[in-house]
């Protein structure tokens, strides 16, 4: 087996020549050609009130998901909390959104050096590659996200995440602590999904008598002591939320099953998508035995992530304890939706450059565009791996005619996945776009309601296709929302929500028409009703924007309270 840090033969390729950790700041830009941009979407439902601290407003002194917010026990948000009144939160979240790409390309070229891989050019190669391949943009398995459009803590902490893995690779546990203190800061329960992959990698280093165990506990207490400027702010939050041990009256499965199964609950996933979680876990192990000396250890890191997977699928049928269901276990797949691609991309870029191993860069050229190509293709992955194992045991390579047949397949198949590369960047642009047109058109009736409307009106949303309304008038109204299905995750953290949303959910879920809409917001004395325009609804509009019809509920005699309410 060719050794990882042997050269490649010097080429023409001078471009490649610069230093990796420079070509990681063009990559970056290019990473969102493929992930699209939305400043604001999703998952910074949670994340705009804590910037704007909206608990201290008088208008949510009573509305029982702004408050819970408090015990958000990120240590990103705490940090940041209030941080709106100094920079507008869009501006922040971009911000924040480029520095994740950037360190999440960053923990995969470390990761590279952990494993041995020296070459500048190759590296440079990997980087690209790893930038705009179509296994690290979107959402996995489990619903854990890669590279995305918008910002959010969790994918910040994919970074640490593989940023400790790989010092632990180099036997640095004092480095592997911190970083995983700082995934604990991020995202707490990301920090524990790292506890398999470590142990396992440092039982087998201490075998392999590569560490000992004076400098593993030596460099781990040092690292731990560092790392607790990261643990404590979280931690502590944690600790102080009133409703930590609480006990519940409801199910606690039964919820997570109303809320996000996928998060928790391995029998929950679609059948494609377990099909895809056995693509990467077999891409990853087929690729991890070509990495030279470290293949053992990073075999180690991958049975640790898959070793998550497993603990998170039987985690359900021996306990309902909400804090170990809160461990996201099965979300946990995104470290093998990392290592995966991270490890084929190494892979490809070690092949390409080593010419006088001619068999293996026909597919090496094969990889390459599987890995650039739309996802749909990431399954042929598998076969040219197995095929490149098998062939090489049984010293069974094709020779002359078959040979310069395949040559040509390969450049062939290779062009085909270029081509494709504009496609796939024209789709995902668009996509971001549709996005961020209906967050704005939100926006623009949050904009409305902020200035024509008292504080403490009540809104109720219905969308006026797939989008999600709440996160674009939540950032302009600064006024109430009745519910939201993504005010679920508070329960996480704040048990005694549970009862107002589940009626609530119940409640919204029932409204299929617009005049059922109509009624029931005039019946729960909820202020205005914000829904796609309809000629059937005969009441004059308070408002229209573009699609969209606010109605001011004709029967409410006062506000409804965010906390309670009334539900006819």
């Amino acid at each position: 087996m060719t050794s990882v840090s042997e050269a490649p033969k010097r080429g023409s390729l001078g471009l490649f020549d610069v230093s990796p950790w420079i070509a990681i700041l063009p990559a970056t830009l290019l990473t969102f050609l493929f992930s699209g941009y939305a400043p604001i979407f999703n998952n910074n439902i949670y994340h705009l009130p804590i910037m704007l601290e909206s608990w201290n407003l008088p208008q949510f002194q009573d509305d029982a998901f702004i408050q819970s917010l408090r015990n958000f026990s990120s240590g990103f948000w705490l940090l940041f909390s209030g941080v709106g009144h100094y920079i507008a939160p869009r501006v922040f979240l971009t911000v924040w959104l480029g520095v994740t790409h950037l360190a999440f390309l960053a923990a995969g070229l470390h990761f590279a050096g952990s494993l041995g891989y020296r070459n500048r050019r190759q590296l440079n190669l990997f980087v690209l590659l790893f930038a705009v391949s179509s296994m690290t943009v979107g959402l996995t398995v489990g619903g854990g996200g890669l590279m995305l459009s918008n910002f959010s803590h969790s994918e910040l902490a994919n970074a640490t995440m593989i940023f400790g893995l790989s010092f632990a690779l180099r036997r640095q546990y004092g480095q592997a602590a911190v970083l995983t203190c700082a995934t604990f800061f991020l995202n707490a329960f990301m920090a524990v999904w790292m506890i398999a992959p470590l142990l396992l990698l440092a039982v087998y280093q201490l075998s392999a008598g590569t560490l000992s165990v004076s400098k593993l506990l030596r460099d781990g207490l040092v690292g731990s002591a560092v790392g607790l400027i990261f643990l404590l702010p979280p931690l502590l939050n944690i600790v102080n939320n009133p409703e930590l041990a609480a006990p519940l009256d409801f199910s606690y499965p039964e919820f997570l099953w109303d809320f996000y199964p996928p998060h928790f609950f391995l029998n929950s996933v679609p059948a494609r998508e377990l099909i895809k979680l056995l693509g990467l876990l077999l891409i990853l192990f087929l690729s991890v035995r070509f990495h030279g000396r470290k293949s053992m250890e990073f075999q180690m890191v991958a049975l640790g992530a898959v070793a998550v997977i497993g603990i998170g699928a039987l985690v359900p049928e021996v306990t309902d304890a909400r804090l170990v269901l809160n461990l996201h276990l099965i979300r946990g797949a995104v470290m093998v939706a990392i290592l995966a691609p991270l490890s084929l991309a190494l892979v490809v870029s070690h092949w390409l450059l080593f010419p006088q191993n001619t068999f293996r860069k026909r597919y090496a050229l094969m990889l390459a565009g599987i890995l650039i190509a739309p996802i749909q293709l990431s399954p042929l992955a598998v076969l040219v791996l197995g095929y490149v194992h098998i062939a090489e045991r049984r010293e069974s390579r094709p020779k002359g005619r078959t040979d310069r047949f395949l040559h040509k397949v390969a450049w062939g198949f290779l062009a085909l996945c270029i081509l494709a590369v504009p496609v796939r960047a024209y789709k995902a642009i668009r996509i971001s776009n549709d996005d961020r047109q209906a967050v704005e058109a939100w926006g623009a009736v949050g904009t409305w309601a902020r200035h024509g409307t008292p504080a403490q009106a009540t809104f109720l949303l219905f969308p006026v296709a797939e989008e999600s309304p709440e996160v674009g008038f939540e950032e302009t109204s600064m006024r109430g929302i009745w519910f939201a299905g993504k005010f679920g995750a508070a329960v996480m953290w704040s048990p005694s929500y549970y009862p107002l949303w589940q009626s609530r959910m119940m409640a919204f879920t029932r409204l299929t028409t617009p005049q059922q809409r109509l009624q029931f917001a005039q019946l729960a004395e909820i202020d205005y009703l914000a829904m796609p325009c309809d000629r059937t609804v005969t009441q004059e509009p308070a408002h229209r924007e573009g699609p969209i019809c606010i109605y001011r509920t004709s029967m409410a005699t006062g506000y409804a309270s965010r906390s309670g309410g009334n539900l006819p």
